[in-house]
């Protein structure tokens, strides 16, 4: 299962790394601006790419609680063990 959200994250992380190479991108596109004409053409790239972080924001919520689901339930198992563990303890 580690591997699996190892993998997750990476392609999360790669996804990321693409994102803000097409930020830069429109960056330094606003700085070569001289019509209005690409500069609409610009403001519809970045609503693109507001909508892309966006769902990918969505993306990660569910893979972070499904990892903190588990560390809660490794937790929990482990606690109950050690609890039970020392009750069997405490007959003796």
């Amino acid at each position: 299962m580690n591997s699996r959200i190892s993998k997750i994250v990476e392609s999360s992380l790669v996804e990321t790394r693409v994102i803000t190479d097409k930020l830069d991108d429109i960056i330094t596109q606003v700085q070569l601006i001289d019509d209005e004409k690409k500069f609409m053409s610009l403001a519809s790239d970045l609503e693109c790419l507001k909508s892309q972080c966006l769902n990918s924001s969505n993306l990660i919520q569910p893979w972070l609680e499904m990892i903190w689901s588990e560390t809660v339930l490794k937790y929990c198992d482990i606690s109950m063990s050690h609890g039970y563990s020392i009750g069997n303890n405490n007959k003796f």
